[in-house]
């Protein structure tokens, strides 16, 4: 009989507590789990954004480092070029300066010689025989021009004065038959003057009947005899190249009676 009353009793207090504030408290509770559990999904979701944020960030950091590193590679590398290159531009400015040392010593030296090169090429064509005179003077005058302008280079007199040089020894290898009015015998005649070398200066009169020979010495014309006409005039012939090129007698360095 008790136990039958105690289960009506037991089942009314469940039913109590489970109608009653219990279902209340365990709505609450759920309630605030259900808050938490959903503040905490928001704040791991958050941080979670946080994060890829920040691995976003990191990623960009590293590839600009990645960058900044070869940027310094390569302005490492093109400083130690540059360093290479100021060397040999000191180098090559100090070879140029030790030129132009040399240079200058050069040109005090040379324009001294250049002049006296100059002054005995000049004595030496007013004292040679009389051949291009005119030719020859104008040359001279349009050197000595040269050698006064300080406009222009010691390299380009030295030039000027070896070719006026070689000028006057190439004479020494030529022959040539030109016209000029000479004193012969005491008489101003035209003749063909015939220029062996720079060796001797024949002249034969138009009418080739008389012949002379320039004397350095005396600075004058002296007559050959009648037995030297033959030769002057085949040597003329053949300045004029009207004749072949022979072997002949020429009177060099002898003197009429």
């Amino acid at each position: 009989m008790k136990l039958f009353l105690l289960k009506p009793v037991l089942f009314f207090s469940l039913f109590f507590l489970l109608t009653g504030p219990w279902v209340a408290f365990c709505s609450q509770t759920a309630e605030k789990v259900k808050k938490k559990v959903d503040s905490s999904i928001a704040t791991r979701q958050k941080t979670q954004k946080q994060l890829d944020r920040w691995e976003q960030q990191k990623a960009g950091l590293v590839a600009e480092y990645e960058q900044l590193k070869q940027q310094q590679e390569l302005l490492a590398a093109a400083n130690v070029e540059l360093i290479t290159q100021a060397k040999a531009h000191r180098l090559a400015l100090d070879e140029l300066m030790a030129r132009k040392e040399a240079n200058l010593k050069i040109q005090k030296e040379m324009l001294p010689f250049l002049k006296e090169v100059y002054a005995a090429l000049e004595e030496m064509v007013l004292n040679d025989a009389p051949f291009l005179r005119e030719e020859r003077r104008n040359r001279l005058q349009k050197l000595a021009l040269l050698m006064d302008d300080v406009d222009i280079s010691i390299a380009e007199k030295y030039r000027k004065v070896m070719e006026a040089l070689c000028v006057e020894a190439e004479y020494g290898n030529t022959i040539e038959v030109t016209q000029d009015k000479i004193e012969l015998s005491g008489s101003e005649v035209l003749a063909d003057i015939f220029r062996l070398g720079r060796i001797s200066l024949f002249a034969l009169t138009l009418d080739q009947q008389s012949a002379g020979v320039f004397n350095v010495a005396e600075n004058r014309w002296d007559a050959l005899s009648k037995e030297h006409l033959q030769s002057v005039a085949a040597a003329v012939e053949m300045g004029k190249k009207q004749r072949t090129v022979e072997v002949m007698s020429l009177p060099i360095g002898q003197l009429a009676n």
